[in-house]
């Protein structure tokens, strides 16, 4: 009985390990892909309100 247990304990903590450890190769993986993306998101943003601050200034 304790044994099986044993057993089964032991082959849980083997796939949680290994499935967090794939995830974290992953997300370590995709991160400046990630940053990237915001990053450039980011500059979308920061170049459409130049844009307008200059629209709004050329207006006057």
């Amino acid at each position: 009985m304790m044994n099986e247990l044993l057993n089964f304990v032991m082959r849980a903590t083997g796939y949680v390990f290994v499935w967090g450890m794939a995830i974290a190769l992953v997300m370590l993986l995709l991160t400046p892909v990630l940053l990237g993306s915001i990053n450039m998101l980011w500059a979308g943003v920061d170049a459409y309100g130049r844009f307008l601050s200059w629209r709004d200034k050329r207006r006057k």
